[in-house]
């Protein structure tokens, strides 16, 4: 994936730990604000994982729209997975 050149990749590793670690709930706020670090620099997989927590309404205000453009601009990048979850919403609504 040419997009994956690594720009934003360590904001999105940081915030994966917070997500993956024993102290999620107090630090989503800080694991939210590296995702959209890293979404500013063009990386995929923040836009996806963003999106998700958006969908489901995981550490932010859930916001189908928000989660929605984050899929478009992944899938555009040749996400496989931002087109997938796009298909699920279309399909099956925001949940």
């Amino acid at each position: 994936m040419a997009a994956d050149s690594g720009i934003g990749q360590e904001e999105f590793a940081a915030a994966q730990d917070v997500l993956r670690g024993g102290n999620r709930q107090r630090d989503l706020t800080r694991a939210v604000a590296l995702l959209w670090s890293s979404v500013k620099k063009g990386y995929v997989p923040a836009e996806v994982t963003l999106a998700d927590l958006y969908r489901r309404g995981d550490g932010v205000e859930k916001n189908c729209d928000q989660a929605r453009v984050l899929l478009v601009a992944a899938s555009k990048k040749g996400s496989f997975e931002a087109r997938q979850v796009l298909e699920q919403i279309a399909e099956q609504g925001c949940e």
